[in-house]
């Protein structure tokens, strides 16, 4: 086995040692389920080249983008709706600076950016698709969307979706709906539906697959309540419990393959656009 990188790996990098780095660094501060599902797209983000100065949409309290840049510079402006969370991302910055402001509606000059990057936000956006023209209008000619969002293919990847239909009970759609709701999606589509809605920007879609396995998006689901029971003690104290080094490597050795495995039928849409030079 690789030693493990002493620091991130570049996009050249193999991708085992990006996956490692990407999961170890995530279940050092955050929950299991939050480390698998971001670790798998830290990696899929993390063969994109994207161009400077970079836009943030839902940066929330700067985690993914202070993990994802580490050792290099970070990302321009991360923008957020939830006030609570910019004045968490300033108790440790990772931006140049934030936003608080609607994905709708952004306060930035036409052409200002050289990449926009949303991490698996655009899905909790009410009446989200006005907010394609207005990056589209943020990004300069030649400039990169990169984006993730969970797909209808989610619901299918869900044990307890699985189970409650095999069992003909009519309730695996509210199995389904309850998650959602638990996780604040508003969204929840078909790839091609999102795919429609950057192309109708105007962007031309360079690159379009899906992420986390159907057993990558199990072991997500089995994990979940441990995630909720962080958030509390979050919400109590201001920060996470601590993962001791012996767990956090025991894990990442255990999750891994989830995080590696690629698969045809995953429950995220990844995808990387280029508007069109002029």
């Amino acid at each position: 086995m690789r030693p493990f990188p002493s620091t991130r790996p570049g996009m050249d990098s193999p991708r085992e040692d990006r996956a490692r780095w990407f999961l170890t660094r995530y279940l050092e501060e955050a929950p299991i389920a939050v480390a698998l599902f971001r670790a798998s797209e830290a990696l899929a983000f993390s063969g994109v080249d994207m161009p400077r100065p970079i836009l943030d949409i839902g940066c929330a309290f700067g985690e993914f983008g202070r993990l994802f840049f580490e050792g290099g510079a970070a990302p321009d402006v991360g923008l957020d709706i939830d006030r609570s969370e910019l004045l968490r991302e300033r108790s440790a910055p990772g931006y140049g600076s934030v936003a608080q402001c609607d994905a709708r509606s952004l306060p930035f000059k036409d052409g200002a950016f050289g990449t926009v990057m949303s991490v698996s936000t655009l899905e909790h956006v009410p009446d989200v698709a006005p907010a394609f023209p207005e990056i589209a209008r943020v990004v300069r000619p030649g400039g990169v969307l990169a984006m993730s969002v969970p797909i209808e293919g989610l619901n299918e990847n869900l044990m307890g979706y699985g189970l409650l239909r095999a069992a003909n009970l009519g309730l695996a759609k509210r199995y389904a709906d309850v998650v959602h709701r638990s996780l604040t999606h508003v969204n929840i589509w078909k790839a091609e539906r999102w795919a429609s809605l950057v192309r109708e920007a105007g962007f031309d879609i360079q690159r379009m697959e899906p992420i986390l396995s159907p057993a990558a998006t199990r072991a997500f689901e089995a994990l979940l309540p441990a995630a909720y029971a962080n958030r509390f003690f979050r919400q109590l104290t201001g920060r996470r419990p601590p993962h001791p080094r012996p767990f956090v490597l025991a894990m990442e050795r255990a999750l891994r393959s989830l995080v590696l495995n690629d698969s045809p039928r995953g429950s995220n849409l990844f995808l990387v656009a280029r508007r069109p030079e002029r």
